[in-house]
């Protein structure tokens, strides 16, 4: 059976809003992932494939047939680490490219990559930062997605293939893993809502730029739309915020107190990330349309409901 799109990655909190937006869109959806979807259960209509399915790796059934692959997949390097970092870096490069190679063997010519506008820039000079801005990524993660953004545009000089990179502020709600470490918001709600203590790294001043779920998906969508330029897009806010200020509306969004513990910051932390929306803008014509706050108590209310249904 044929596929307008194959979701590598699908089953994460990202992953699972756009399978939501693209059916819902009238468009085939496949999801390759290595696990299931953590708060819900397999969605009508999704073809849904395993890596080793076919004992080879990624199932030439889950590519066969696709005509776009979104990459939302995380490797094996998380957002803060600096141990082993070398080989990391080299060991999820090369599997981006292994699986590039393979897609292009079963006629996919099109990938929408997600990187990281919180990484792969590293510490701007100035905010807000612009996808001409140097890249300077000061950890593996950062590094590992600039190489794999590298990657594609050599595969599209080389072997024709046409891509869209996009770099996403720090987007949050329903269905992002509180009991994760990533993920500041979902992670803080659940602590403050549990009467757990909360940790910051660093002083809380750090600036970043905070994006509602379906925000984030209605770009991609309409960069989608807009088709494969091969070329880089910011998606944010615009505006920045820091923990504090993510902690007081917080406060305000579930009547509690927070218990804070400050801690050491990491060296791979980046203090201040503000991104550019406007070459986004002037593509698409999108905008933000659910602030913070909103934001807040919607992923607030998600988070209530399903701990009523446990």
């Amino acid at each position: 059976m044929k596929a307008d799109l194959l979701l590598v990655g699908g089953n994460g909190f990202l992953g699972s809003h756009l399978v939501d937006a693209l059916l819902a869109a009238g468009r085939t959806v496949r999801v390759l992932d290595t696990l299931p979807e953590r708060f819900r259960q397999p969605v009508p209509g999704v073809q849904y494939f395993h890596p080793g399915d076919d004992k080879t790796g990624v199932p030439t059934a889950a590519l066969a047939g696709c005509g776009v692959m979104l990459h939302l997949a995380q490797h094996t390097l998380p957002p803060a680490s600096s141990q082993q970092s070398e080989q990391g870096v080299r060991e999820s490069v090369q599997a981006f490219e292994d699986l590039l190679l393979q897609a292009l063997g079963c006629g996919i010519r099109q990938v929408l990559f997600f990187s990281s506008g919180g990484a792969v820039y590293g510490e701007p000079s100035a905010c807000p930062i612009g996808e001409a801005s140097d890249c300077r990524p000061i950890s593996p993660y950062g590094r590992a997605k600039l190489l794999m953004e590298q990657t594609l545009a050599r595969f599209h000089q080389q072997q024709g293939l046409h891509y869209l990179v996009v770099r996403p502020s720090n987007p949050f709600g329903p269905r992002q893993d509180f009991r994760g470490q990533q993920g500041v918001i979902p992670i803080f709600l659940h602590r403050m809502l549990t009467g757990q203590p909360i940790s910051i790294w660093g002083d809380g001043l750090a600036v970043k730029d905070y994006l509602y779920v379906s925000d984030l998906v209605d770009a991609v969508l309409a960069l989608l739309q807009a088709g494969f330029d091969n070329t880089a897009y910011n998606i944010g806010s615009g505006c920045g915020t820091t923990l504090r200020d993510i902690l007081a509306l917080l406060e305000t969004a579930t009547g509690r107190r927070a218990r804070v513990e400050y801690v050491a910051a990491h060296a791979t932390d980046v203090k201040n990330n503000v991104l550019a929306i406007e070459k986004l803008v002037a593509r698409t014509g999108w905008q933000p349309r659910v602030s913070l706050e909103q934001g807040l108590c919607l992923t607030r209310r998600w988070y209530e409901e399903l701990q009523g249904s446990l």
